[in-house]
């Protein structure tokens, strides 16, 4: 990896950050109650105000930039697009129909999203030759059903709220009798001093087995970071696929309270060690425009959602957002004296 080009890409990332904060640093709730809708350029609004529903799908999901445009906007558009590292990725289309007892309770969104988890683990253990899965916040244990079911691993779901292990295993004992010995849940508040607890755990649970791999669905706020912690202490962890969520809910190492704003600072963010000698080595300071609302933003849907969005989409999404604004200004408004 050329360090150099590493440095070069977060340091122009963050500079676009901190200049356009007004954009990103408060949350959608707040923008009446903090005014920043009268941050957007005058020049802007003049033109973004009348582009039609595909003109501005196109500036959204493709960065399309018009040539009357004030050059002020052009740079902008100019600059997103140059930090954007997104891969486009190209997925083989399956089908897999399941049985009705694995649909209860799942919405489809949750059903294309396990479905499509198991298939990436499977495909991946396949070629490592894995047999046993380590689930890191299993929930209810979906995704764990799914692998044995599916593909007939060996499944240890982890989790911290003992409820939804209690639920796991009625749901498990109903309705996929037959994976009792071959999928098992156990109570585990999973932190980045687990390492030895699960190996453990997995030693009483399969007896013998080998290599594993690490799995985290929606591992949200701080278990991301802790799992990769984990991922690199466990000497049968082999694989490790994780698909983060929630980072605005990582834990904050320490608030300052200015006059304009509350500074943030979280104690696993960031990770990236190029990251994080940038961040020194220009003196940024993360704790005021990486803030809550940031890390939220970051965890939101692609621009790729607004590839053929409709008129009434834009409409019905717009009507929500403020919507809640005018609520949290009413409620302001209410408790003044």
């Amino acid at each position: 990896m050329d360090t150099n080009a590493e440095k070069k890409y977060f340091f122009e990332a963050l500079s676009l950050l901190y200049e356009m904060q007004w954009l990103h640093n408060i949350a959608v709730t707040e923008i009446l109650t903090k005014a920043s809708l009268d941050a957007i350029p005058k020049e802007w609004i003049e033109h973004l105000r009348i582009l039609e529903n595909e003109e501005l799908n196109n500036l959204i999901a493709r960065r399309t930039i018009k040539s009357e445009w004030p050059d002020s906007l052009k740079t902008y558009v100019e600059k997103c697009q140059n930090i954007n590292r997104l891969p486009l990725v190209q997925t083989s289309p399956f089908r897999i129909e399941l049985p009705q007892k694995f649909k209860i309770g799942l919405s489809r969104k949750k059903q294309h999203e396990i479905i499509h988890l198991a298939h990436l683990v499977h495909t991946q253990c396949k070629l490592h030759d894995i047999q046993t899965i380590v689930d890191l916040g299993a929930g209810l244990g979906y995704v764990c059903q799914m692998l044995h079911y599916l593909y007939g691993y060996r499944v240890l779901g982890l989790e911290r709220d003992k409820e939804n292990v209690n639920r796991a295993c009625i749901r498990q004992e109903k309705l996929y009798p037959d994976s009792l010995t071959k999928v098992k849940y156990i109570h585990c508040d999973v932190t980045r001093d687990s390492a030895d607890t699960i190996e453990f755990i997995l030693q009483q649970e399969f007896p013998g087995f080998t290599d594993a791999c690490l799995i985290g669905l929606h591992a949200c706020g701080d278990l991301s970071a802790s799992a990769s912690r984990i991922f690199c202490k466990i000497k049968s962890a082999k694989l490790f696929i994780l698909i983060s969520c929630c980072y605005h809910k990582l834990s904050i190492s320490k608030n300052i309270q200015t006059p304009l704003q509350e500074k943030q600072y979280f104690h696993n963010f960031p990770t990236s060690n190029c990251l994080r000698e940038t961040i020194a080595g220009h003196n940024f300071d993360i704790g005021q425009f990486l803030r809550v609302p940031f890390l939220r933003l970051a965890c939101q849907e692609s621009a790729d959602k607004w590839h053929d969005m409709s008129k009434e989409k834009h409409d019905e999404h717009s009507f929500h957002v403020l919507a809640r604004a005018v609520l949290e200004l009413y409620s302001q408004q209410s408790r003044r004296p």
